[in-house]
């Protein structure tokens, strides 16, 4: 299952090092998105930025898969 990392881009506790470990390490596609402007919280601090970057990767994978089937 693919994995998509939102970490803010000047999150004071997540390293750009965590992500590429996570990009390295894991057995499954990592996208990343690193927002500008947030911290820590980037749901709170960048929240449009955030549901875009999820839906975008949500709906890829929907439409990879083909998960959604005409009515």
């Amino acid at each position: 299952m693919p994995v998509l990392i939102v970490q803010g881009a000047d999150d004071q506790y997540g390293t750009v090092k965590q992500i590429e470990v996570a990009q390295e390490e894991c057995y499954c596609p990592v996208e990343v998105a690193l927002l500008p402007n947030a911290r820590h919280s980037p749901q709170r601090e960048a929240p449009e930025p955030t549901l875009k970057a999820i839906s975008e990767f949500v709906l890829r994978l929907v439409r990879a898969n083909d998960w959604v089937k005409a009515a």
